[in-house]
């Protein structure tokens, strides 16, 4: 590695070490939970050691294209597959539903091929809103959407995603996606494969389940 590489390097190992002390500390005093804790930091080592080079402080051009190419040809908003280069090891990911919980890539990116039948999705970046800065990253998009589970639910989802780059090495540390409606309304409008009675009323219990909990 260069000399601007390395000190990129060292930079996030002392990130991550900071962030393995605070943890450390907030442990209860017992041999079985700092066992845990040192295995895992093993772990979080080794992966970190054979992880996939990072692209510190890319041009905003060279980023803007990465990320177009995530968008449209890997569909990343429905298959969760970005490329992860770009990324900090621990960036933090939200989609658009209310609740307020943050998630790290590898649940973000189990939960999108969990909920999405991708094959079937179809997903749009809206020509002339991305915009890549020094600090930041945004665009908007349409999708449309199958769900797996019972009768293949369809909807669609516009909004707005927002993706804050870290200032130091210019990854992106945040993803956060906004949705123009909320989760109630969406599933108010979501259809179902085929049209019987069944799948109607299959379909009137989601959305009075999602009127009772959202």
């Amino acid at each position: 590695l260069g000399q601007y590489q390395q000190q990129q390097r060292k930079h996030t190992q002392d990130a991550a070490f900071r962030k393995m002390v605070d943890v450390e500390k907030s442990l209860p005093s017992t041999s079985t939970s700092r066992r845990a804790w040192l295995h895992s930091m093993i772990v979080v080592a080794v992966a970190t050691n054979n992880g996939e080079k990072k692209q510190y402080n890319l041009p905003d051009e060279q980023l803007a294209k990465i990320i177009v190419n995530d968008i449209i040809e890997k569909k990343a908003l429905v298959t969760a597959d970005i490329t992860r280069s770009i990324y900090d090891e621990y960036a933090t990911f939200k989609d658009g539903s209310d609740l307020d919980g943050r998630y790290f890539r590898d649940q973000w990116v189990r939960g999108c091929r969990m909920l999405f039948r991708a094959s079937e999705c179809q997903a749009r970046l809206i020509p002339g809103t991305l915009q890549v800065t020094r600090h930041d990253v945004t665009f908007r998009y349409e999708e449309d959407l199958t769900f797996r589970g019972p009768f293949s639910p369809k909807c669609f989802l516009s909004g707005t995603v927002i993706m804050k780059r870290c200032p130091k090495t210019g990854l992106i540390k945040s993803y956060e996606e906004i949705w123009d409606k909320g989760v109630s309304d969406i599933v108010k409008s979501a259809k179902l494969q085929g049209s019987n009675r069944l799948t109607d009323l299959f379909m009137a219990r989601i959305r009075a389940a999602g009127e009772d909990c959202i």
